[in-house]
């Protein structure tokens, strides 16, 4: 049995009952924040990353490497621009009565490659909102936070990070791809210049490049084989209206 990040429900199977958050805050998300369906947002009150940490540290059978695994999801979430890692697209497994896990990534969405959506973290890190302005640092401090030990914190992000530019093709030489997408966003976490926001501001086509083997190859660089992956070709982008919401 799995349940989301933003159920609000818990397992009634055999053994303890291991609540799933409605929020990160005691009150949770409103009732007008649920409404309009930003109640999965954490600064609408949906789950947080730390929240779900506590959760895999209380009832995980090997704690440590379920926080881990999160924090490779969080990098892996920051260097493909994925603003809608929500807490309905995180989900805990329930292996045994007694123990949850981190289900394998799916319905990733490289939101970035839409400058018109907004780019808010859908889950904060280390406190920050804007997902592009997400250091290295800040996803070490923000696994630091959940019980992690500084050097295997910061030991995750480098081999997330590595391994992430190792899977992307070579970035497209006109427009913007998720090679592209990845490599700025990369660069940024290692401390250079290049961020997401410098790669949309200009140029950018209304249609984003994305080869159908690109997500698979970087999902599985997070323990997914890739066969839940929504791609851009499968979303239809905003409209020229204000910015939005991801989807």
């Amino acid at each position: 049995m799995s349940a989301s990040a933003s159920d609000g429900r818990a397992d009634h199977r055999e053994g303890p009952t291991v609540p799933v958050s409605p929020g990160s805050g005691a009150a949770g998300p409103t009732s007008a924040a649920r409404e309009e369906g930003r109640g999965r947002y954490e600064p609408h009150g949906g789950p947080s990353l730390a929240r779900i940490a506590r959760l895999l540290t209380a009832y995980g059978a090997d704690p440590d490497t379920e926080l881990v695994r999160l924090l490779e999801r969080a990098t892996f979430t920051v260097a493909i621009g994925d603003a809608d890692a929500h807490g309905k697209n995180i989900s805990l497994l329930h292996p045994t009565p007694e123990h949850i896990t981190l289900a394998p990534p799916y319905g990733a969405v490289p939101t970035a490659l839409w400058p018109r959506l907004r780019p808010t973290a859908a889950m904060l890190v280390n406190g920050r909102t804007i997902l592009n302005e997400v250091t290295a640092e800040d996803l070490t401090r923000e696994a630091r936070h959940w019980g992690l030990g500084s050097q295997r914190a910061a030991a995750t992000v480098r081999d997330v990070c590595e391994r992430l530019r190792a899977a992307a093709p070579p970035p497209a030489r006109d427009g913007l791809d998720l090679a592209s997408l990845m490599t700025a966003n990369l660069d940024g976490l290692a401390g250079h210049d290049h961020r997401t926001k410098d790669r949309l501001t200009s140029g950018t086509p209304s249609e984003p490049t994305l080869h159908s083997t690109e997500m698979p190859a970087a999902m599985a660089c997070v323990g997914s084989s890739g066969d839940d992956i929504i791609l851009p070709s499968s979303v239809t982008p905003p409209g020229p209206a204000t910015e939005r919401d991801p989807l």
